[in-house]
């Protein structure tokens, strides 16, 4: 420890790490002693040089380590070691350490979620600290870890998902994992575990915001329908929030028709449709050829909103519509517009522009069918 002998001492540590690798390496000193050195009581150079050496030994580390965890004073040091280890891995040496041994660890992290106790609080706090640091081959228990209702959720693990999905950008599964898993009921949760991590996972996806809205939209029609409800709250959320998104509004409105089949969904829907707009009333006007009759009575209820929300560009699609093989659906439109603006008071005026010269113009085009020109009449 003179001062003046730092060059003396760096080497001295050097050779003696040297020697303790060789050493454990013909079993002349057990592993267990190198985790020991890793104890808050050591010296900091130490611990350093206990972590280098353990690197060392990947299989027999991290078997050690699992007992280091529970060890008050030598967590921090084995949350290190195990980072270190798995990350010097390559991908598939690492998956084999994760599904081996990680899973072991895992159950025990399962348990102490329900402790009380302060001991088992450091050590949550310890493998959360792991997960994190193992970047993306993390996020995979964390997902899980969402169902908890406490501080370490809130403070490490959401925001984790979002700086994951910041510094991946379309590389990262941090969104896939909170659409596909965070919103999805788990037949192992009980049914508040269930919303508790339901409820983290949005409250994730909403603070990365646009990165995640592409795959939001995509997710309006999955399969499992707490997914989807779960997604359009989200949609609408964040295209509130956020007006530079209003460029993209054609494009989201392309994607409303293809919910329009789930009966849970629709109210939802057309609410958004007309937030974005008279973009939604193109292809909400091509739902009104679907084979199914409750889609094309949800999108005449839709357009009805439109028409009256937007005005003359939300019933241009109609009025094609009414000419073409949609004519019935589209008469129920043009009905259902004057009706809604009899029932608000509206001035005649508002009724003559929107609809009656749309029809009197449909009356003087000599090409129109006599079915078309009896449906004007």
């Amino acid at each position: 420890g003179n001062e003046g002998l730092g060059s003396f001492e760096e080497k001295t540590r050097t050779l003696a790490r040297m020697a303790f690798i060789v050493l454990v390496k013909m079993r002349k000193v057990n592993i267990s002693y190198i985790v020991y050195l890793l104890d808050s009581s050591i010296p900091e150079e130490v611990r350093d040089e206990a972590v280098e050496i353990l690197k060392e030994f990947s299989k027999l580390t991290v078997i050690s380590l699992s007992q280091a965890l529970n060890n008050q004073n030598q967590i921090a040091g084995a949350v290190k070691v195990y980072v270190e280890i798995l990350k010097k891995l390559n991908q598939s040496d690492r998956k084999l350490y994760l599904d081996i041994y990680w899973k072991t660890l895992f159950a025990s992290v399962n348990r102490m979620f329900q402790s009380q106790d302060e001991n088992q609080r450091l050590k949550r706090e310890a493998s959360v600290d792991i997960f994190i640091g193992l970047d993306d081959d993390g996020l995979d228990a964390l997902i899980i870890l969402l169902k908890y209702e406490e501080d370490l959720v809130a403070n490490k693990i959401i925001p984790h998902f979002v700086e994951s999905e910041r510094q991946g950008g379309e590389e990262s599964k941090a969104v896939k994992l909170l659409i596909d898993n965070g919103f999805e009921y788990d037949s192992r949760d009980t049914p508040e575990e269930s919303e508790i991590k339901r409820k983290n996972a949005y409250k994730a996806i909403i603070a990365i915001g646009l990165p995640a809205f592409r795959r939001l939209v995509w997710a309006l029609h999955y399969q499992q329908k707490e997914v989807r409800v779960k997604a359009l709250e989200a949609v609408r959320e964040i295209w509130s929030g956020h007006q530079n998104l209003r460029a993209k509004r054609a494009d989201l409105a392309k994607q409303l028709p293809f919910a329009l089949q789930y009966p849970e969904m629709c109210e939802g829907i057309l609410e958004l449709a007309v937030d974005i707009g008279a973009a939604s009333a193109r292809p909400l006007t091509g739902a009104l050829q679907d084979k199914n009759p409750e889609v094309r009575k949800t999108a005449v209820s839709g357009l009805i909103q439109l028409g009256v929300a937007h005005g003359e560009e939300a019933v241009k699609p109609v009025l094609a519509a009414f000419k073409g093989k949609q004519l019935s659906e589209a008469k129920a439109v043009f009905k259902g517009i004057v009706q809604e603006l009899g029932e608000r008071g509206e001035d005649y005026e508002k009724v003559r522009s929107l609809v009656v010269l749309r029809i009197e113009g449909v009356l003087r085009d000599p090409e129109v069918s006599p079915q078309v020109e009896r449906a004007a009449q």
